[in-house]
């Protein structure tokens, strides 16, 4: 027997982090209803030193905060503690979840996706914090159902970022079952409309169990500008589609809030640090030179170089030398001979890149124009020109700087790649 004493409080943090693996402990705070994190914070370190929790740091990214926040998980001793106390999640909690099971069981091991992990958690948060006495009562993340159609046999997935169940603390009154979806303005809304086809078609196929309710679908909208207009074309497409299926609307809840950005009072800066803001240049414009990623943030070259190897210590990016002296794009005089030092993304740097949008790579590739595919190798085909687009974009950086300093208005407002712009075979 495991001689362990933890209170009721402790029982109560255990079995919250043996339901939802790898969640922060501000999520834990606000479910359970602790008046600070820092509460929540040295429960979880009493739980941890008796060996029932552990822990690992991840940095969500710039969308979500750059601070590193710990997730929490319950170690096999933690699991084997809450099922000899009778206090476990039970074999039946997973068939409380929206549409019963999934197809395939998952294991516990660390999630790849963990932005988007800890998005979940604290959209989930913010909704039972309108809730009084509720416990989470079953987790599922991601959550993939699977629709067969009848006639042709041909099958199909629906994927959303997480469900979840939520009841009152004697686990007998009412149940509400919950699909979560955080949109942080990296997708268009439009996007979002086969998702929700498949939805409904996930619901029809489901009608013949004799479900007496469907699950809430929660759309957490977080962006900076322009809130109230994306809840609008939330509402907008959740209309049309209603009345093209002429099916029942899909019980849905649109919600803004702050994404989880802010946390003990700690606001997250806007663009993230200086090695984010490398990243998520060379993933999205291909072989800019060290000294243009330089021009662009307003930093110096010997910092740049050092954030290049950082990043290339990483494996994210790597640099190329191919000429020692190139013709300048904008055929100005030439001063002296110069080497490029050229970076690009790799396939890695790819998958990060697309991690900390909170997208898969191959969505962020076609609405972001992520880089870092075999096919990009076109960029280095034709050098001149990419290196005459780069050229061009800087120095309108360069010359909306300097009409700054007079007193003017003047700045570039985007500057979209060449992959981002491209449609089809049309490259921009």
């Amino acid at each position: 027997m495991i001689a362990v004493r933890v209170g009721p409080s402790g029982r109560a943090a255990l079995r919250l982090v043996a339901c939802c693996p790898w969640v922060p402990a501000d999520v834990v705070g606000s479910l359970l209803q602790l008046q600070h994190t820092r509460s929540a914070s040295q429960l979880l370190g009493r739980l941890r030193a008796a060996g029932l929790v552990h822990y690992r740091r991840l940095k969500p990214g710039p969308i979500i905060g750059n601070r590193r926040v710990r997730v929490w998980a319950a170690t096999a001793v933690g699991r084997l503690f809450l099922k000899r106390g009778g206090l476990g999640p039970s074999g039946g909690t997973a068939g409380l979840l929206a549409y019963g099971t999934r197809a395939r069981s998952r294991t516990s091991l660390f999630p790849r996706a963990t932005p988007m992990l800890v998005a979940v958690y604290r959209l989930l948060a913010n909704v039972a914090r309108g809730m009084d006495r509720t416990v989470v009562s079953a987790w599922e993340s991601p959550w993939v159902r699977t629709v067969s159609h009848t006639r042709t046999g041909r099958s199909w997935h629906v994927r959303l970022p997480a469900a979840a169940v939520l009841t009152d603390h004697n686990g007998r009154e009412q149940t509400q079952e919950l699909l979560l979806l955080p949109d942080y303005g990296t997708l268009p809304v439009a996007s979002y409309r086969q998702t929700l086809r498949r939805l409904v078609d996930l619901r029809s196929a489901c009608d013949m169990d004799g479900r007496s309710a469907d699950p809430l679908l929660v759309v957490g909208v977080a962006v900076a500008r322009g809130q109230a207009v994306r809840i609008a074309a939330w509402h907008s497409i959740l209309e049309r589609l209603a009345r093209l299926s002429g099916e029942r609307p899909v019980n849905v809840r649109v919600v803004a809030w702050s994404g989880g950005t802010t946390v003990q009072g700690q606001r997250r800066r806007a663009l993230g640090d200086q090695a984010d803001q490398v990243l998520g240049l060379v993933a999205r414009h291909p072989l800019l030179e060290q000294r243009q990623i330089a021009t662009v943030l307003g930093t110096s070259t010997a910092r740049v170089s050092q954030l290049v190897r950082q990043l290339s210590a990483a494996g994210w990016i790597r640099s190329l030398h191919p000429l020692s002296n190139p013709p300048d794009p904008l055929q100005r005089p030439p001063r002296r001979s110069r080497r490029l030092l050229l970076v690009e993304l790799t396939p890695a740097g790819r998958r990060e890149a697309a991690r900390r949008l909170l997208l898969p790579s191959n969505v962020a590739g076609r609405h972001h124009g992520v880089l870092g595919r075999i096919s990009d190798k076109r960029y280095t085909r034709h050098l001149a020109h990419t290196l005459g687009a780069n050229a061009v974009f800087v120095s309108l950086v360069v010359a909306a700087r300097r009409r700054r300093e007079l007193g003017f208005d003047d700045a570039l407002e985007e500057w979209r790649g060449a992959a981002a712009c491209a449609r089809g075979r049309f490259q921009a």
